[in-house]
């Protein structure tokens, strides 16, 4: 059920982040034995769900979410930003942890899915950003791109099976165009995405879609165009900043700061508080 993926998902995120294979690797082969419309249908459900989430808790910045959501969506009372968070860690955890997962949110060539993941994503991206006063959220914020990332690749570049490659060129320029328009200007999800180190979004674009001579023909130039225009973040940084030393008087009394590392160590136990996982595993 929806609600069974939602708990594993942010089990899941917190075993990405303390890099636990064995999870999940456990995971991926129970969600591989799934029927695909059974995945698809929980997967919907989820993203319907967290969308709803955001809508209560983002008020008109939010709005564009509406478009994708064919029934009314809920709005819920007394949602919190950790409400929402929480919604993003779910959705961060079954993605990274599942190329099935990710080709699911691609069926039969709908790219809905995806598109309404990428949006939600990117809107807890801004809001998690330091330039709002949230410098807690950059370990999730390095999580979110990589899932971005992986999206782009798996589902829309791997999932679909539509027709020839113009035809898959074009599917894939109107969903980065649909994100993007409902992204708004300021949005820097995509932008610093691309621009995060390692990411495989353009080579596979290049590798997948280049002609025989090597050349790129013009609709992948026109995509590449596209995704370089995203903007991105001028102070945004996904790792901790080297500490400064500050001078400090003899009569003044200081509270010792928080690392980035106890940081995250403290969204982990946060995650897994109330689970079925004891304090050995957590530790």
């Amino acid at each position: 059920t929806a609600a069974r993926v939602y708990r594993t998902g942010r089990v899941l995120c917190c075993a990405q982040l303390l890099g636990d294979g064995v999870l999940v690797e456990a995971f991926d082969r129970v969600i591989s034995s799934l029927p695909e419309l059974r995945l698809n249908r929980a997967l919907h459900s989820l993203n319907y769900a967290f969308a709803s989430v955001i809508l209560s808790d983002g008020g008109r910045a939010a709005a564009p979410l509406r478009s994708f959501l064919v029934d009314k969506p809920q709005l819920l009372d007394n949602v919190t930003w950790r409400d929402v968070t929480e919604g993003a860690e779910s959705l961060i955890g079954i993605y990274l942890s599942s190329d099935t997962v990710c080709r699911s949110a691609c069926l039969k060539n709908d790219t809905t899915e995806v598109e309404l993941s990428i949006l939600c994503l990117a809107w807890v991206y801004d809001g998690l950003s330091p330039e709002k006063g949230n410098e807690s959220g950059l370990g999730l914020c390095g999580l979110i791109l990589r899932t971005i990332e992986k999206l782009l690749v798996r589902a829309l570049v791997g999932g679909l099976n539509t027709g020839d490659d113009d035809e898959r060129l074009a599917c894939i320029m109107n969903s980065v165009q649909t994100i993007q328009s409902n992204s708004g200007d300021h949005n820097c999800a995509l932008g610093d995405m691309l621009a995060m180190e390692g990411c495989a979004v353009v080579d596979t674009l290049e590798s997948r879609f280049a002609l025989g001579d090597g050349s790129q023909p013009a609709q992948l130039q026109y995509l590449l165009a596209m995704l370089r225009a995203s903007p991105k973040g001028k102070e945004r940084a996904l790792s901790p900043p080297a500490p400064s030393i500050p001078v400090v008087k003899a009569d003044e009394a200081t509270e010792p700061e928080i690392s980035m590392t106890d940081m995250q160590i403290e969204q982990v136990r946060n995650v897994l508080d109330g689970t079925e996982f004891g304090d050995g595993y957590i530790e």
